[in-house]
């Protein structure tokens, strides 16, 4: 054998060949896989898409990857039985109803009956509750009054049936008391005291007719006047404050007394004369009705001033003013029965004469200007001349509101 000849140089790198793609698809249930599976195919990407076109399927690549058959469920199990409840425990026993809102006005019964009998000797509780079993609770039941009964002024009673003022009943408010150490009396419930011979200024009807429970006040006091021996001299004192509600019906065939007082002048030496108390204030609220009998009154009218008394011919020591009317206000839930509309009294106080012995030349001292309540308090005398004359006191106020809850605008 002859020697081995030298090797030949490598030839270039031929272009590469063309890529292989594998292909998953989803197979479903027939015949190639029962229960389904996935198709997998190949072949060789001739055109360099890297997308396994049909015409570059390799036929003997396709295989199945098949699911197997899904397995059956198992028997549910059989619920246990339910429990018996236990039994129910028993109620507690049920609290007493309270009262609704403004509906506690009324009160709540607890001081029982309330009964004032004809035979019975007068009843204070003015000066306090020791004769009652419950002390200051007047939140009765039903009140019935056939006798005369004293209250203070500020005094509210309630009722959770009706409040009845028999024929021979009386109501009587203690005045509201003035601090005479000083001249200025209080002004009570209007809207200026009485000043020197200016008598007060009253409130209108508009205001009088809104009052609520949270006025306790009465009219305004006459003023005393400021010359000479005063000890001797008073302005006369104002009507109290009186508030009764029921929630049954009111009934007054009797009185119910809130009048201003009369100025009081004793003693014979030359003097003015003050002015008279101003009116008081009632207030009747009832979820039923209010009737006010032929023969029953309410009293509220403005009290008179006090004359003047002379002093030597010429000199004139004036008269007082008279009060003005008080209020009295219905608040109720059907409309009121009233006999006579006359017998509720909120009429002005008369003046008071001047004190002159002759022809009046020098006035020495001006009389008290009245007190003041729905209506204004008359001047006293302020001149020697006609204009300067006292004044009585003007009409107060009297007013009716009918609504299904009238303890709404009064609480």
């Amino acid at each position: 054998m002859g020697p081995q000849g030298l090797r030949g140089e490598v030839g270039p790198q031929g272009p590469q060949g063309p890529g292989v793609v594998v292909e998953n698809m989803v197979e479903q249930p027939g015949g190639n896989c029962q229960h389904g599976g996935v198709r997998i195919r190949a072949g060789a990407d001739g055109n360099g898409n890297r997308v396994l076109e049909e015409h570059e399927v390799d036929p003997s690549s396709t295989q199945y990857l098949c699911n197997g058959a899904p397995g059956s469920m198992g028997a549910q199990g059989i619920q246990g039985p339910t429990g018996e409840a236990g039994p129910t425990g028993p109620s507690g026993a049920q609290g007493p109803q309270g009262e609704p809102g403004a509906l506690a006005l009324y009160g709540d019964g607890s001081a029982g009956d309330f009964t004032h009998f004809s035979t019975s000797p007068l009843r204070n509780l003015a000066i306090g509750y020791g004769s009652l079993a419950n002390g200051a609770n007047l939140m009765f039941r039903n009140v019935r009054i056939d006798g005369t009964l004293i209250l203070a002024s500020g005094t509210t009673i309630r009722a959770t049936g009706d409040i009845i003022i028999g024929p021979t009943g009386v109501i009587a408010i203690n005045p509201e008391q003035q601090v005479q150490s000083v001249n200025s009396p209080d002004r009570g419930i209007a809207t200026s005291a009485a000043e020197d011979y200016q008598g007060g200024r009253g409130l209108d009807l508009g205001r009088s007719a809104l009052l609520t429970r949270f006025d306790l006040r009465g009219g305004g006091g006459g003023f005393r006047p400021k010359h000479g021996n005063t000890t001797n001299a008073f302005g006369g004192e104002a009507g109290g404050r009186l508030i009764l509600a029921a929630r049954g019906n009111i009934i007054i065939n009797g009185n119910i007394d809130a009048a201003g007082r009369t100025a009081q002048l004793t003693g014979g030496q030359p003097l003015a004369g003050g002015g008279g108390g101003g009116g008081g204030v009632v207030t009747l609220v009832s979820r039923g009705t209010i009737t006010l009998g032929a023969n029953g009154f309410i009293r509220a009218n403005g009290g008179n001033g006090a004359n003047g008394i002379a002093g030597a011919p010429g000199q004139l020591y004036g008269g007082g003013g008279g009060g003005g009317g008080g209020i009295v206000q219905f608040l109720t839930a059907s409309a009121p029965s009233i006999a006579n509309a006359s017998n509720i009294v909120v009429t002005g106080g008369t003046v008071g004469n001047a004190g002159v012995s002759g022809a009046a030349t020098t006035l020495v001292a001006v009389g008290g200007g009245g007190g003041a309540s729905g209506g204004d308090g008359g001047d006293g005398t302020k001149s020697t001349v006609a204009g300067g004359a006292a004044e009585p006191g003007n009409t107060g106020d009297f007013s009716t509101t009918v609504t299904p809850q009238p303890e709404l605008i009064f609480y």
